[in-house]
């Protein structure tokens, strides 16, 4: 029901003009009847979405996971490197633990791309949330990992 409403809201929205951050929260408004002056974070919780920011989070992690198990695609996979195949570094710490390589990036358009972006997501995951090998399963604990960032382990 998330996509098809928030499809529907962002194409009554004008979708050139409806903005990635307040999509979600008229999807929201809408799912939970509220008034336009009304907070939609209540909602959302009752609703299990989270914010917008986790939500990235969420997309970049999962594609991760294709990468190491082997579901992404090949132009995918060819845009990060894990640290373990770097030269002189396979030795390290990181390379244990299966990080990958994150890249210098001199401005923040940069730095939101997902060479850059994607393997800082997935190093900062902890070890037993990464380690799942089935997809469901990695998808259910991250979701709960950034469902408590986002509004805090008191509301699940």
């Amino acid at each position: 029901m998330h996509r098809l409403l928030q499809r529907s809201v962002c194409w009554t929205a004008g979708l050139h003009t409806c903005a990635v951050a307040t999509c979600p929260s008229c999807c929201c408004s809408i799912a939970g009847g509220l008034q336009p002056r009304d907070h939609v974070t209540a909602t959302m919780m009752k609703l299990h979405w989270l914010a917008v920011r986790q939500r990235i989070t969420y997309k970049l992690c999962c594609l991760m996971h294709g990468v190491v198990h082997g579901h992404a695609p090949e132009y995918v996979v060819d845009m990060v490197v894990p640290v373990s195949h770097l030269p002189g570094q396979s030795h390290l710490r990181s390379a244990q633990r299966g990080h990958f390589d994150i890249p210098c990036s001199r401005t923040a358009f940069g730095s939101r791309s997902f060479s850059t972006a994607a393997p800082l997501a997935w190093n900062e995951l902890p070890a037993d949330i990464r380690d799942n090998t089935t997809t469901v399963t990695f998808k259910k604990h991250l979701k709960t990992l950034l469902f408590n960032l986002a509004y805090g382990p008191a509301f699940l």
